[in-house]
């Protein structure tokens, strides 16, 4: 790799390190990734803002948490020389393009209707290309790609799925009903605002993009995946 994009705090060590083995490495916002051969993505937000900035440059995730397959923080000199020298595998990871009324998101991770406010429910329906799964009452309703299946949606008991599986983990927050019901779906959904009781939040990879409009779905398919990068110090997914 001849010119590396390092995003996120800390990246002065990142760059003197990709400088140090001989390429040209500079600190950049997500956004200007799309010209560099590669990218190093220090944590999960900076890792989360190159996706959302939609380039198709392979990233090295570090430090960036579950479910990822990156490389531990203190492994950051030995994963720069891998990555200046070539020695990289890479791993596609899926993603959801997620779309509300004109707008439009790329997620990694999750996708998350929520009631804005606190101590309130709503009810929200999911619904496949040819059926409507449930609808249910309850503080939220989260999408999670397989990647995403190890962060919140484990943690609010929906199944981890194996990556690279076409489909995603359906999960209701806290339902106000006595059975637990989750699903495994495959894309594309609409998820709907089926009670106009109380404002809704739209949350992509738990980045607040604004209100919902209870009249119109949102409606998630797959995306174009992701290249992330690994190395020898690369943790594995159920790690």
């Amino acid at each position: 790799m001849d010119r590396v994009a390092v995003v996120g705090e800390g990246s002065g060590e990142a760059v003197a390190l990709v400088e140090d083995h001989g390429a040209s490495g500079r600190a950049v916002d997500a956004g200007a990734v799309g010209s560099y051969d590669a990218a190093v993505a220090l944590g999960e937000e900076a890792l989360l803002d190159v996706v959302h900035a939609d380039a198709a440059t392979p990233v090295l995730p570090v430090g960036a948490g579950r479910g990822y397959e990156g490389v531990p923080r203190e492994s950051l000199p030995q994963a720069v020389a891998a990555l200046v020298e070539g020695d990289t595998g890479t791993r596609e990871r899926a993603t959801l393009t997620v779309s509300a009324g004109d707008s439009s998101y790329r997620a990694l991770a999750d996708v998350m209707l929520v009631t804005a406010e606190v101590a309130e429910i709503s009810e929200y329906g999911v619904h496949t290309r040819n059926a409507t799964v449930d609808e249910v009452r309850a503080d939220g309703l989260l999408v999670a790609t397989p990647t995403g299946s190890r962060g919140y949606n484990a943690a609010a008991d929906g199944p981890v799925v194996e990556p690279g599986a076409p489909v995603v983990s359906v999960v209701p927050i806290a339902p106000f009903r006595i059975d637990h019901t989750d699903w495994v779906l495959s894309p594309p959904l609409d998820l709907t605002i089926e009670r106009d009781e109380t404002p809704v939040t739209l949350l992509v990879d738990r980045d607040d993009v604004g209100p919902l409009d209870p009249d119109t779905p949102v409606h998630v398919e797959a995306g174009r995946p992701v290249e992330l990068l690994t190395t020898g110090e690369s943790r594995g997914f159920y790690e």
